[in-house]
Order: structure tokens, then sequence, then C-alpha cells
């Protein structure tokens, strides 16, 4: 009787925190500028700052803009942390005016691995030189940054074609993985908008839409997981396949979401997955966060993410685009807020992102 009772008090922590579950509020909401207030397009058109991507390199913040600029401005830039706080002037960032973030388009995620020190960017994989004209492959991209040194990046799986140098190899391994009795051949249209490396070498893509083209997406929440390795000349190396995991939403999920960002958490053990909707030009986004944990990520059945209090699933009205972890109990994120004029709140004051403004939140777990 006494074995009893105490094997009942040592499981009643665990008991407890499994019903408790996960929960998430908005710590803080900011805006950052990527792009310079007005500026233009070569054909006139007023440049967005649209922020996809983000993750911490040393003590500097990494963030993407899925929109093609022109310097000064950058589609990729990194500031200090300790400045990444309320609203973030253009002249605080430095704009990654490198060889490779020209050669690139549409950079969709970015996760760093700190036990390999090697950070991973992935462009959206929605297009193709058939598709996407002469640009089409840089659509179709890996990139690998060893250390720190974000000056240069190696492209995974190159493939020269002219004087393009892309990883659109890769499609035919994600296209064989999203086979389908509808799409014996794989999709015609798929894009890649999450990325994730989760120890000791597993890679995971994460796909939010697939269909006939690009004008009839189908959303959802699928993973391809595949490995990663490097070979005698330093250079990532991707396993020729990969395997496809069709996620299953928690009660409480809304319908229609595609995945739009994923992160490691150590502590953890497990995946945070966005779902997001985006609504018509100009609407409010809405995001909603799961956790994948380690020992059941083979089934894809997700955990919910609670709200602060009550019962109901943790919402944001953003398009959550890009996470990483800032510490344990924080997640970093940025929002891609296409031509929406989104609300946040600065100190206690709510204000209206322009559109050279992107929106960054932290979100605290718990």
């Amino acid at each position: 009787m006494i074995r009893l009772l105490l094997l009942v008090l040592l499981l009643l922590p665990q008991i407890a925190c499994h019903r408790a579950g996960l929960r998430a509020n908005i710590q803080e909401s900011g805006l950052v500028a990527c792009v310079q207030p007005g500026a233009l397009d070569a054909k006139g058109k007023v440049l967005t700052c649209e922020t996809s991507a983000v993750t911490i390199i040393g003590d500097r913040v990494l963030i993407a803009n899925d929109k093609q600029v022109a310097p000064p401005a950058a589609q990729v830039f990194s500031l200090p942390l300790a400045t990444l706080h309320g609203e973030v002037a253009f002249e605080t960032i430095r704009p990654e005016l490198h060889e490779w973030v020209t050669q690139v388009r549409k950079i969709e995620d970015i996760t760093r691995s700190e036990a390999h020190d090697l950070t991973l960017i992935s462009t959206a994989f929605d297009r193709t030189p058939e598709t996407g004209g002469p640009d089409g492959a840089r659509f179709n991209n890996l990139l690998a940054i060893w250390g720190h040194a974000v000056e240069h990046a190696d492209v995974v799986a190159p493939n020269q074609s002219g004087d393009i140098v892309s990883s659109i190899v890769l499609r035919e391994r994600f296209l064989r993985a999203l086979a389908s009795p509808e799409f014996p051949a794989g999709p015609s249209y798929f894009k890649i908008e999450g990325l994730a490396v989760i120890p000791p070498n597993n890679v995971l893509f994460g796909v939010r839409e697939t269909g006939p083209d690009f004008e009839h997406p189908r959303y959802g929440m699928t993973v391809l997981h595949g490995r990663f390795s490097e070979d005698e000349h330093g250079a990532v190396v991707l396993s020729e396949r990969f395997q496809r995991l069709d996620l299953t939403l928690p009660d409480g999920a809304a319908s229609d979401l595609g995945l739009s960002a994923m992160a490691y958490d150590h502590k953890r053990k497990g995946t945070w997955i966005v779902g997001s909707i985006e609504g018509a030009e100009g609407e409010p986004m809405r995001s909603q966060l799961f956790f994948l944990p380690d020992k059941r990520w083979r089934e894809g059945r997700l955990d919910s993410v609670l709200a602060h209090r009550g019962a109901r699933q943790f919402d944001l009205p953003y398009k959550l685009e890009g996470i990483t972890m800032l510490d344990d109990h924080t997640l970093l994120g940025v929002c891609d807020e296409d031509r929406t004029l989104s609300q946040v709140v600065i100190n206690n004051q709510a204000r209206r992102r322009d559109l050279h403004q992107g929106v960054f939140v932290r979100i605290l777990v718990k």
C-alpha cells in the first residue's frame, strides 16, 4: 500500500503537467523597418516589408523579407538582439548585401543547429524556370552557413544552369515524397514555408501548399523528413529520399490552416509548428501554435497550445511565418502581413504597421 502511494505521488506532477498542457501568450509585439519608408521598386510600386524567417546567430538576429528589394535594402538583414524592441527604424538594421542574398528569391524559413554550428536557409521552391521565367530556378534554394560568417553561404545540392546556381535538383526528392494517387509524380505545384533541424541530424521541410498550379492551392500541414551530413569537403549533403508526414490537428484547431513556421525546442524535446490562414488583401491574418513531441513525431499528432487563461486555442492576429527559440521560455517570431496594416501594441499604445515595416512578436510559452 505504501509503495502504491509513493508511486501515485511520483506520477502526480507528470499527470498535472499533462492535463495543464502547453500555454502561450504574446509578451511583446513590435515593428521593424526592412525597407526605407516610401521606397519604390523599378516599376514605381511601393516596396513592402513581409518578414518571413528569423534566427539568432551569436548576438544578432537574422531576418528575411520574402519580397525582392533593391539596395540600400536587402531581402536579408540583421540587427543586434538587444535592439529588437518597440519600433525599429531602418537605420538600425544592417542589410546583408552579400552575393548569395542577391542570387536567391523568396526566402521562407531559416533554422540553426548550435550543435553543428550550422544555419540552413530555404526558399519557397514554388516556381520553376517553366512557371517563373528566367529567374525561376532562384526560387529553389537551400543554403548553408557555417559558423557566424553570414557573408558566405553554400548552395546545398548545387546545380548550374547558365549563370544561376540553385538547389533545383531537390525538387525531385520533394516530389517523390509528395506523390499521391491524384498526383503520381507529385503535385505540379507546392510551396515550402517551414524548416527545422531535429537532433542529431534530421531535417524537416514544412509544406504549406500543394495543387495543380499556383492559382489553385490547397493548404495543409505536411512535413517532409530527411537527414543531412557533412562530406569530406565540408559541404552539407541531404538524403536522397524524404518521408512524408501529414500532421493531425487537435480538437479546437481552425480549419484550412497551412503550415507556415517551425522551430525545434531542446528543453521540451519537440517541435513548435505554426498553422496560419491568409485572408483577402488587406484583411486580418490568423495563426495558431502547436507542439509535436519527439516521442510522437512519427505519428504526426499535434498537441494543442492554449491561451494564457481558459481552455481555448492560442491564436495570434498575424500570419506568423518565422519562429526561433529565444530562450527556454520564449519564442521570437516574425510575421508576413502582406499589405494588411496590422495593429501592434508598443509601450501600451496601439500602433498600426506601415508597409515598410514587418511585425515581430515575443511569445511566452510554458
